[in-house]
């Protein structure tokens, strides 16, 4: 075996015959990412083909396609056409929005997004009711969600790109999912010296370009936004993580609740 890239959760290795070992640190989300990652796999196009689970030195993992490229954080690092990567990601991230989603057996973000806000520990009752209030004034929608559509989740090869992880996948509004890769192109605390985090009103501004041309609809993006920082900042309080950032979405969400619209987390 080859290591060939890792992260937090778990590493990859080479294994041959087309094939990698995906390997977990921690079991914990082991079995929900194998089954949604294998479902994905199967029934469309957007996803690398997973396969048998395995375990090795006590660790459980799976094996899955090996997918030909590069990473595409690596390619927007090496390159100085930070916009024309950008614009791709937002025509990439469209196509899978456009997907026949109708024949998959997927939750659906609104109704796992309810629940999920109504449990958190660090975040007061009335910012928390009104999530959900804002959540149940948008569209349903039913578009495929990635949940995490992120150049470090995605593959390059020939000007096209393909989504790895898809762990988090569900069916929803489509500005939901660009939200949240709004959301993390914005946060320091993701992949901090990226070349899109410290470029990242250009690289927003070239990713919305390249999925919706100049019919922005900025008013219900924001609104996924508040959302996504509602959602994050419980989890850095949870860490008792406190910086210039947290500091920025607690602004923004109580700014928002003040007044809707009246603060952004980008120009």
């Amino acid at each position: 075996m080859i290591l060939i890239g890792g992260g937090d959760s778990a590493d990859v290795y080479q294994i041959g015959h087309g094939r990698v070992l995906k390997l977990f640190k921690d079991n914990e989300y082991f079995i929900r990412e194998y089954e949604a990652c294998k479902y994905m796999g199967d029934m469309t196009s957007f996803a690398p083909q997973v396969f048998n689970k395995v375990c090795v030195d006590n660790k459980d993992g799976y094996e899955m396609q090996e997918l030909i490229g590069e990473l595409f954080v690596d390619v927007i690092d090496d390159s100085d056409e930070l916009e024309y990567y950008a614009e791709l990601m937002g025509q990439s991230h469209k196509m899978l929005h456009s997907w026949d989603s109708r024949s998959l057996a997927l939750p659906h973000l609104k109704e796992r997004l309810r629940i999920y806000i109504i449990q958190l520990s660090h975040i007061s009752d009335d910012i928390k009711k009104w999530g959900v209030s804002i959540i149940d004034g948008l569209e349903d929608g039913r578009s495929l969600l990635h949940g995490d559509y992120m150049p470090y989740n995605l593959m390059y090869l020939d000007d096209k790109l393909t989504a790895m992880d898809w762990s988090d996948a569900m069916l929803g509004p489509k500005e939901a999912d660009i939200a949240r890769t709004l959301y993390f192109i914005i946060d320091p605390n993701d992949y901090e010296d990226a070349k899109y985090t410290l470029n990242s009103n250009k690289f927003i501004e070239a990713y919305l370009s390249g999925y919706y041309g100049n019919e922005i609809p900025v008013s219900v993006i924001h609104r996924w936004l508040i959302i996504n920082a509602i959602i994050e900042l419980d989890r850095f309080l949870a860490l008792r993580v406190s910086n210039k950032f947290t500091q920025r979405l607690d602004d923004f969400i109580h700014n928002n609740l003040k007044e809707m619209g009246s603060d952004y987390l980008f120009e």
